[in-house]
């Protein structure tokens, strides 16, 4: 099975590169891997699309559509990222994914709301995963006036990002198989995942960017054989207590990152 690995694609017209670029960007990707799998862990749209419909109870947005369209009917599995909840509740974001589901029509499916699905003897599971501040680096971090107040998950309405988290783990470590297991989150399952810290940051508590990307070790608690994920931005790959781990990165560097694999 080829998997083509992408994260963080945050598709806005705003952003540092248009969504025409980014198609055209991925439209070669296809034609050069012809993938059997897209997998994509997190931001891949933004609140901004679908806030509206939300607050009138209408679905004119439907990302499933869009990934279908966007990725030409291959199968595409995904995750939540943080950048899909501003301005939201999470549960708000999670009943709109779920109305608009709709796996007869489009083969897009986000394991924040199937939880698991099985694909050629692999299971695939996983979600936005959040965070449990095992990995702060500095003291007394908050999410108010974490990054000098620029952390927009300050604005996720009644956001207890600890509580959320704990959902999060406990769906993960819910699924049972006795597949392949390949762990997909938008935040990091591993410190060593994160790129922006050093192994001296991280044992001397002294980085900043580290409260909010993740947890320093659930794969400890999953033990996958593969685990997938994003939100720093920052490429890592590498073989973690026997989990072959990536982090493809992004958009700091347009058009963007991206990890290809066959498994």
């Amino acid at each position: 099975m080829k998997i083509l690995n992408l994260s963080d694609l945050h598709r806005q017209e705003n952003h540092r590169i248009s969504i025409v670029q980014q198609q055209n960007w991925i439209d070669q990707m296809l034609k050069r891997f012809n993938p059997d799998l897209v997998l994509i862990t997190g931001d891949i749209f933004e609140s901004s699309n679908y806030i509206r419909d939300i607050k009138s109870g209408q679905f004119n947005f439907n990302p499933y559509a869009i990934l279908n369209e966007a990725f030409h009917g291959i199968p595409v599995i995904c995750t939540l990222g943080n950048h899909e909840f501003f301005h939201l509740s999470v549960q708000e974001v999670l009943d709109y994914y779920t109305a608009t589901y709709n796996p007869a029509l489009w083969d897009v499916h986000y394991l924040d709301i199937v939880n698991e699905i099985d694909v050629n003897g692999s299971t695939f599971f996983g979600n936005v995963l959040w965070y449990d501040g095992s990995m702060a680096t500095a003291p007394d971090q908050d999410v108010g006036s974490f990054a000098n107040g620029r952390w927009m998950d300050k604005t996720i309405v009644k956001f207890d990002w600890k509580s959320e988290n704990k959902k999060c783990v406990q769906k993960i470590l819910d699924v049972k198989t006795d597949k392949q297991k390949i762990l997909c989150t938008h935040c990091v399952p591993h410190w060593l995942l994160n790129g922006h810290i050093s192994e001296d940051d991280y044992t001397n508590k002294k980085d900043l960017y580290n409260a909010y990307s993740g947890m320093n070790n659930l794969l400890e608690l999953v033990n996958p054989d593969y685990a997938f994920s994003g939100h720093t931005h920052l490429r890592r790959v590498m073989e973690i207590n026997g989990c072959n781990c990536v982090n493809c990165g992004n958009d700091y560097n347009p058009p963007g990152e991206y990890y290809q694999t066959e498994i």
